[in-house]
């Protein structure tokens, strides 16, 4: 079976156990929160709000002028594929606006991952967006960092 696949099975399975459980009148950090520990609870490594250093040049020297924070950066299990992957979790009201910036969000993350010693690059990323209304259902999009 594909690893991508089981990556976004298993994402889409636990986002919805989520937002089943509690809702959509909690703040993001307990969705966060959540997530996390469903994804250790299915083997994965993770890492909650992880900064990546955040580099400027001049000349020769190389400055650290600070830092972004990762929502989840996670790692599935060797047996499920190793896929190392990022993400970026908002709770609003899903509109394409917030997905756009989410998405750009993620994607200048895995840029900084490629540039730094410290987090090896993300395969993929997912933009997961927990809605404010009961109206709405999660939004869940993947996306291929490779080539990014």
């Amino acid at each position: 079976m594909d690893k991508y696949k089981i990556l976004f099975d298993l994402v889409v399975k636990n986002v919805n156990n989520i937002y089943e459980q509690l809702g959509t009148s909690l703040t993001e950090c307990m969705y966060t929160k959540a997530l996390e520990l469903s994804l250790k609870a299915d083997g994965c490594a993770c890492r909650v709000e992880d900064p990546i250093p955040v580099q400027f040049n001049i000349g020769e020297d190389t400055h650290t002028i600070g830092y972004c924070r990762i929502d989840i950066n996670a790692q599935l299990p060797n047996d499920k594929g190793g896929i190392r992957f990022i993400l970026e979790l908002k709770h609003s009201h899903i509109n394409p606006s917030i997905i756009k910036q989410a998405t750009q969000q993620v994607i200048g993350y895995t840029n900084l991952m490629k540039n730094s010693d410290t987090h090896p690059p993300a395969q993929c990323a997912f933009v997961i967006v927990f809605p404010k209304s009961n109206q709405e259902s999660p939004h869940i999009s993947m996306i291929d960092c490779h080539g990014k």
